[in-house]
């Protein structure tokens, strides 16, 4: 028997992409997520890539996955019709989540106190780039700024380049990630006092939360972590080409638990003409192997040996010798990996209008006791609202665009 843990919590989603993700995490446990979609649809619909290329607004990849286990009503707020249905929605749901710019939903008379009056329980979390208060609280902005104003890309990149922006939408996983648990805390919080609140979730506080040990280096030795090249690490430690595609190596860890000698040992054991150089005991002085001399001939030796061999033996291997080699996998190397595909970790969910099942990474975490599946897939535009709104339905066939 499944075992849902908020099979019972009801959700009313307003985001796009900044805060897509939150509701994802809550539908894939169970909870009723219903995507409240503008007449135009979620923006996310039209943001690539598409399945087998063809733009709609029912192909594109980084909706579906944001919107697995969601249903969707079609539904302009803008109108006073639309803001009575939300109003009598309302009473039935436990959390709504927007990501709209703040003073937005209060101009359309649904803030959080109008809400709440209807709704004592409710829980509203807003996701804004900069938070609902604060000089900076009514900057638009996007991915992008977000990452650079939280300070992350500060760190990405190299020293004689400008900053660079993690790949992906870090900045809007990040706050997804955090909107998701200050929701949980709440509705924990609700559970003990039976008192919904409202959440303000800011993209630059989020993203100031993951700079690694950036605050801890200022704090504890009052110095800013920033961007470094190869001319500022010892030999070893950067990209360096294999067989079938590129690895990364640290020194770092080669300082650590006879690192340095094992892989000596190693390049040796392969047969590198010239490895037995790294045994002068002049290598292991850090000051030597930061110069240039030292980071030229271990990156000729090293590439040798590296070309020799495919990433996942020198990742593997490297580990059986605390050798701290690293793959630069492509996705072809991620969904074939060893360690994922044992554990499971990607589904498939097949897609009415789509021929083959598309293949979905799986849950960031396993139970023994709660579920965590893919049932449906992402929805089409308004494909629920005959069932949650039959009195607004209608209004679609008289010619919502999609």
């Amino acid at each position: 028997m499944e075992s849902f843990v908020f099979s019972d919590v009801k959700i009313l989603d307003f985001t796009t992409e900044m805060g897509g993700y939150s509701t994802k995490l809550f539908a894939d446990l169970g909870a009723e997520v219903v995507k409240v979609e503008p007449p135009q649809g979620d923006s996310t619909r039209q943001k690539g890539p598409f399945y087998q290329n063809i733009k709609s607004n029912e192909t594109s990849l980084y909706y579906f996955y944001l919107n697995t286990n969601k249903k969707s009503i079609a539904l302009d707020i803008e109108t006073e019709e639309g803001q009575a249905l939300v109003k009598e929605l309302v009473k039935d749901y436990d959390i709504i989540v927007e990501n709209f710019a703040p003073g937005y939903l209060a101009s359309l008379g649904l803030d959080y106190e109008t809400l709440k009056a209807i709704n004592p329980k409710l829980i509203m979390t807003a996701i804004t780039p900069f938070g609902q208060t604060g000089p900076y609280k009514d900057y638009v902005a996007n991915d992008l700024v977000g990452v650079a104003m939280g300070g992350l890309m500060y760190l990405g990149g190299y020293p004689d380049t400008s900053p660079l922006r993690p790949y992906g939408n870090q900045g809007y996983f990040a706050t997804s990630l955090f909107a998701a648990v200050g929701t949980l805390l709440a509705l924990m919080y609700r559970d003990q006092n039976g008192i919904g609140q409202y959440i303000d979730v800011s993209m630059q506080e989020s993203v100031a939360m993951a700079l690694e040990n950036a605050i801890q280096f200022y704090d504890l030795e009052n110095v800013v972590r920033a961007r470094t090249g190869a001319e500022d690490r010892q030999a070893g430690w950067g990209l360096y080409p294999c067989a079938d595609g590129l690895v990364y190596i640290m020194t770092a860890g080669l300082s650590n638990a006879g690192g340095w000698q094992n892989l000596v040992n190693w390049m040796i054991e392969s047969g590198v003409e010239g490895a037995e150089s790294l045994n002068d005991p002049k290598w292991q002085d850090h000051e030597w192997r930061a110069t240039t001399e030292a980071r030229e001939t271990f990156m000729n030796l090293f590439t040798k040996f590296a070309a020799a061999s495919k990433k996942l033996y020198l990742y593997e291997e490297g580990q059986k010798r605390k050798v701290p080699i690293c793959p630069v996998n492509e996705l072809p190397d991620v969904l074939t990996n060893p360690q994922l595909i044992a554990r499971d970790f990607f589904k498939q969910l097949k897609h009415e209008d789509i021929e083959k099942p598309v293949i979905y990474s799986g849950p960031p975490y396993l139970f023994t006791e709660m579920e965590w599946s893919l049932r449906t897939p992402a929805p089409k535009y308004g494909q629920h609202t005959e069932e949650i709104l039959p009195q607004y339905a209608a209004h679609l066939k008289e010619g919502i665009k999609q």
